[in-house]
């Protein structure tokens, strides 16, 4: 890797990716979109004036990292029930082979995960959410504890690596369209009340062109019936869960911070917290058009 490059990515082995020659390219620290933009464009450059070959393999994919430390639990998981309302949709366009993927299964494949998600929520007790049984979910909620991120799993690794910075945007685009929410229920409502057709094309905005589809009523409808497990897990008028409440249950990081006991058994160690950074947010308009980045070469 040229120096330019290395500045901004790492090589490590990944257990999951077969032959002598794999490797998962990993960015060294959190980036901005502008940043991500710059830094995937030059990976790209080098990659072809080495000629590195990349395989579309169904036990490999792009994880996307979203930034929340600077959300509220609440915030989050409102973000979580917008995401999983249209998980049907983002999926359909993620690549054959990804729909029902051991590796990022949707919330259809693994329902389990929702009735974790609303057994936190309504019993104020998050650190099941750490647990490694739930890694492999499309939305993964295990980098929460440790980064201070949700990780998304489920796009394919295009040979043409520019068409991950839109998936990207699209991503981070429903984190802020989330914001305008004032809990989970409401957005369940609003769907309600202007049917999943104008709800996916309010919330996607310019990019819904690139995911309209005949039965996109369909999938919305389907990726709502499984957010509402979620959105009416709890009275949110009232949800208010103290930091001592989301780190539960032990979890092995450098960060500290005491945890009160649990169930009348004392434990006698500590738990992370994650640093409150917030990473930078730039908002940069692309001269090219994003409605041919899901096209296969």
């Amino acid at each position: 890797i040229k120096n330019s490059v290395n500045t901004l990515w790492k090589l490590e082995r990944d257990g999951s990716l077969q032959g002598p020659e794999t490797k998962e390219y990993v960015f060294r620290k959190p980036l901005s979109e502008r940043q991500m933009d710059t830094a995937i464009r030059l990976l790209k450059s080098n990659m072809e004036e080495v000629g590195t070959t990349i395989f579309d393999s169904v036990r490999a994919g792009v994880h996307v990292h979203i930034n929340v430390l600077d959300m509220t639990l609440k915030q989050i998981f409102t973000f979580a029930t917008l995401y999983y309302c249209l998980e049907e949709v983002l999926i359909r366009i993620c690549g054959e082979g990804r729909a029902g993927n051991l590796f990022c299964r949707r919330a259809s494949d693994a329902e389990f995960i929702l009735y974790r998600l609303s057994e936190a929520i309504s019993r104020n007790c998050f650190g099941n959410l750490a647990r490694d049984d739930i890694r492999y979910c499309a939305m993964n909620f295990n980098p929460l504890f440790k980064y201070g991120t949700l990780e998304f799993r489920a796009m394919r690794t295009p040979k043409d690596i520019t068409k991950v910075i839109p998936w990207a945007k699209i991503l981070d685009h429903i984190r802020v369209k989330s914001l305008d929410y004032d809990s989970p229920t409401s957005i369940i409502m609003e769907m309600s009340m202007n049917g999943g057709h104008d709800f996916a094309q309010d919330i996607l905005g310019d990019f819904f062109e690139a995911f309209n589809r005949d039965d996109i009523e369909i999938d919305v409808m389907k990726g709502v019936r499984n957010a509402q497990i979620l959105a009416f897990s709890t009275d949110w008028d009232t949800f208010n869960p103290t930091r001592d409440d989301f780190y539960r249950r032990p979890i092995r990081n450098g960060f500290k911070a005491q945890v009160e006991p649990r169930r009348g058994f004392e434990m006698p160690f500590e738990v992370p917290v994650p640093e409150a950074v917030v990473i930078e947010r730039v908002v940069h308009n692309d001269d090219e058009d994003d409605d041919e980045w899901f096209e296969e070469e």
